[in-house]
Formats: structure tokens, sequence, C-alpha cells
């Protein structure tokens, strides 16, 4: 039996596109069947399976996500489960961090006719690099404006986020949003911890100016923050947001009950922020960790020590 976290919330309130292009629909109605991702898959990939793990995601709901998908790939078959489980999933929108190998992103987004995709143009000094990126569904959303901020900002960020502005294809609220994917410091020392600090600062300005320069903005924020919200440590992390929550929600919030995302430390470090402008067309939200690695055997071996956050805004 698939097992989740699960809150129901009430609501008060230079980088590159990359993939295929949107192609003809084909059935894709839940497990119990072989379906695929539909749209025209590229000839080197087939299209990813829908029926590996529970579907989440709804055509009523905005289904977004952060996933730290872990050194990515891990093996020679990361690009084909991921994909397999971002359709099973039905998701619309994701922020990934730790992409190791652009070749593999592009055969993911190969395997994925229905979405497309970018990643950070970032690299470390040495040539390596772990980008964040995002990847979304094209007959729901559509980008522009996809670039890194704060790039050379290393203390902050050894990793820079990256913005993009999406615009809803299927005529539901809100039209336009701003997103930012991120990946900040790991460790659990001071200076690691100042650096987080530092990011964090740097993104609650970036995100309310975005606020106060467009009227009706929305923002959503999808990341690996390398930070628990439930310490004293975690409250001086993210404290612009907390002390702001006229502006902002931290969805991930009411998780702490037992839920984590990073499987090893069985803590919840990934996290979505949005701002309650965000939230204010939207009844409800519900925020998640599937568990993905009790339904898959493999995962941890071939996807990631991470699990994904998701929220479905309906």
């Amino acid at each position: 039996m698939q097992m989740y976290f699960l809150l129901f919330l009430t609501s008060l309130l230079c980088a590159c596109p990359m993939g295929p292009t949107l192609g003809d629909e084909d059935d894709t109605n839940g497990q119990g069947s072989t379906t695929t991702d539909g749209g025209t898959s590229t000839p080197e990939w087939p299209a990813a399976q829908t029926n590996l793990v529970t579907r989440l995601g709804s055509p009523t709901t905005l289904d977004a996500a952060t996933w730290n998908l872990e050194n990515f790939p891990k093996t020679a078959t990361s690009a084909q489960t991921t994909a397999d489980l971002i359709a099973s999933m039905d998701l619309d929108l994701l922020g990934v961090q730790e992409i190791g190998s652009i070749t593999a992103f592009e055969e993911l987004l190969g395997r994925l006719p229905y979405h497309d995709g970018a990643l950070s143009s970032h690299t470390y000094a040495d040539g390596t690099y772990q980008k964040v990126g995002f990847i979304w569904r094209q007959d729901v959303l559509s980008a522009t404006g996809v670039q890194n901020i704060f790039y050379g900002s290393f203390d902050a960020f050894p990793r820079p986020p990256l913005l993009a502005k999406f615009h809803r294809q299927d005529g539901e609220m809100p039209e336009t949003f701003w997103g930012i994917t991120l990946h900040l410091k790991a460790g659990g020392g001071d200076e690691e911890r100042e650096r987080r600090v530092l990011g964090v600062q740097k993104l609650y300005d970036y995100t309310s100016d975005l606020l106060e320069a467009e009227e009706g903005a929305y923002v959503i924020l999808l990341g690996d923050f390398n930070e628990r919200l439930d310490t004293s440590d975690g409250a001086m992390v993210f404290e612009p947001y907390l002390n702001d929550d006229t502006n902002y929600s931290f969805l991930t919030s009411g998780l702490h009950s037992g839920a984590f995302s990073h499987i090893w430390g069985n803590s919840l470090i990934d996290h979505i922020v949005v701002s309650r402008s965000f939230l204010a067309n939207n009844a409800t939200v519900e925020i998640m960790v599937p568990r993905l690695d009790q339904e898959l055997a493999t995962y941890t071996t071939v996807i990631s020590d991470h699990l994904p956050v998701v929220s479905l805004i309906h």
C-alpha cells in the first residue's frame, strides 16, 4: 500500500530551455496497464511509462514539486526510471537539483514528450557541476526569462538559483508566476549555516522586490535548502520568510511530524515556499512527501537519497 506524508491547508490568503516538441496525446489513465507519457517521443528514447507508482496529479490541480536527484544520473538506468516516476506521478512543474550530466537530463526530457525543461548554466572551477533545473508540462505551462540569479555570489549560493516566469496554458489562475529552484550550501557547521542564512536573506530580498515591482505577482520557491524548519537553527536560517507570514507561506511547515525528505538523515530539508498571493485564488493545498522508496525497491540505488516534496494546488 502506498504511503506518503500529507497535509491539507486551507487558503487564507543564463540558462537554456531544452526538450522535445509536444505532440498528440495518448491515453494515460491510471495504473494497471502499460501506458506512456504521450506526445511525440524522440527516436532515441521511448516515452515514459505512467504506471510505475501511484498517480498524484490531476487536471484540476497545479502539481509542483522539488526533488534533489542526487548526482543525477546515479546509474545508466536513472534517466529512464526518473522519467517513469515523473510521468506516473503526473506532475506539472518540478524544481530539480544535483543534475550532474546534461546528456542524461536531455535523455530524461526525451522520454517525457509532454514535458520541457531548462538547466542552470554554471559549472564549478574544475569544470564539474551540480546544476539546478526546471521540468514542466507543456500543455499546462510555458516558460520565459529563464536565467541564473546571484551568479558569482558563491558564499550564499555555491550553485546559483534558476529563475523562470511560468505562464499557465489552461486558463486557470494564477495566469503567470515566478518560479525559483535552488540548492543551498550543505553541512552542519556554523560556517555552512551562516552561508544558508545569507542565501535565504538574499532570496527574501529578491522575491520581495518581485512582488513589489509587479502588481499581482506570484512566487514559488522549490529547493533543497539543506535546513530543517523545526529547529532553532532552522528558525534562524528561515527568519526573513517566517517573520513575513503576511506575504509568504512555507507549505512544508506542517510536515514535520514524522515527515522527511532526506532518507538517510530522516530530516525534512527540501521545501516549497509560496507568496500568499499565489494561494489567494485557490481553496486548498495538499502537501506531501510520497514514499517512492517504499513503492520502488531500487529507489535509493537508482534515483536518490532524497524524496520529492509535492504540492497539489487546487
